[in-house]
């Protein structure tokens, strides 16, 4: 779209209008002009030229100063649930706010010692460039045409820029930090997927090792559970489980043992001894296996047991009947204490709430002795 004259507004190359000047630069000419009228003054006078400018640029850096201290924009921060934790600094906002309120403050109430210091400095300047009063007023035009005009160019300036330079600044940052977390995520994500990875072909190598491929050592199968996923260790727990089924099947049982390494891991990786699954399952294995490890069977029972108990996890009953069944085997050469015998009847009797656990304890005539008749 072409320019409108009659308004002064022209498109940018973004879309957006800007009218008239820039807002600041309108202020230009006018200590272009005083700079002019000073050359002319002073121009005779090499030393007082010197003096002259040095005065005219010591006003326009105290004004443009007062003026960024007066034009710093503040940043209106939002907080939502999205946010990234991360904010704007806004040290120079809060400097810049204080130091306004005290200058405006000391201006109002000692101005009129301010007024007299002013005119101290152009009685003293005065005769650097001209005898009488003609020196005072080129002195405190000087002081006052620079001063004034660097303070509003600098606050207009600061004003209307400052603010879309800090906006500008911020969205770099924030899309910095945004793109290092993507970045990690992503780094993190790989690192987890090939984590599963090996977790899951390691658990296949223990599982159904391939003729001639060593199984891996207790250690790594560790720490590849340890470091998988939590869908990866249900996966692992699951195929091991399955593996552990064949307790039955005298041609298969190797693969039962088989699981016992896979179980042992997923018990190392429950730092927080939350599952009480593998403990049970693993004392399955070391209950039914050809030489079984009977004591060890019972401590693994009576940790899951324990750790259902503790998180008031209903069922899973045959936890209480395998662990009668144990500590019978464990004690059948030796004449019961009565302790053992009322912790197996203690089991069998929670055992027997379950109806399948009941025919089981019935037909089995070792385990049906320790019940009472009325339960028979």
């Amino acid at each position: 779209m072409a320019a409108t004259a009659s308004s002064g507004s022209s498109t940018n190359a973004r879309g957006g209008s800007e009218v008239g000047l820039p807002g600041w630069q309108w202020l230009a000419p006018v200590p272009l002009g005083a700079l002019i009228g000073l050359l002319i003054f002073a121009r005779h006078d090499g030393n007082g030229l010197a003096v002259a400018i040095l005065v005219a640029a010591s006003a326009s850096a105290s004004g443009v100063l007062f003026g960024f201290l007066f034009g710093i924009p503040k940043s209106i921060a939002t907080k939502s649930s999205n946010d990234s934790g991360y904010g704007p600094n806004t040290n120079l906002e809060q400097i810049s706010d204080w130091l306004t309120k005290i200058l405006v403050g000391i201006g109002l109430v000692q101005f009129s010692a301010f007024a007299r210091h002013v005119g101290d400095l152009i009685r003293f300047l005065g005769p650097i460039f001209h005898d009488g009063s003609l020196g005072e007023a080129f002195a405190g035009g000087i002081i006052t045409v620079f001063s004034l005009s660097g303070f509003l160019g600098a606050y207009l300036y600061f004003r209307l820029h400052l603010g879309g330079e800090f906006a500008r600044a911020d969205a770099q940052a924030l899309e910095r930090i945004v793109e290092a977390k993507i970045n990690s995520a992503e780094q993190d994500q790989r690192a987890q997927e090939a984590s599963d990875v090996t977790a899951r072909a390691l658990t296949n190598r223990q599982l159904d090792p391939e003729p001639g491929v060593a199984s891996p050592v207790q250690q790594e199968l560790n720490q590849a559970i340890a470091a998988a996923s939590a869908p990866i260790k249900q996966q692992c727990y699951e195929l091991a489980r399955q593996h552990r089924n064949h307790w039955n099947n005298p041609t298969t049982r190797d693969r039962m043992v088989r699981a016992a390494p896979v179980f042992e891991a997923l018990i190392a990786a429950d730092q927080g001894r939350i599952f009480h699954q593998p403990h049970a399952q693993l004392a399955y294995v070391l209950k039914d296996q050809d030489s079984p490890d009977l004591q060890r069977a019972e401590s693994e029972l009576n940790e899951a047991i324990r750790i259902r108990d503790a998180y008031d996890v209903r069922g899973y009953l045959l936890y209480e009947f395998n662990r009668a069944l144990t500590r019978t085997r464990l004690n059948r050469d030796l004449l019961l204490p009565d302790a053992v015998r009322a912790a197996i009847v203690k089991d069998l009797t929670a055992a027997f709430a379950d109806r399948t656990l009941a025919i089981a304890i019935s037909a089995d005539p070792e385990l049906a002795a320790f019940m009472p008749a009325t339960t028979n």
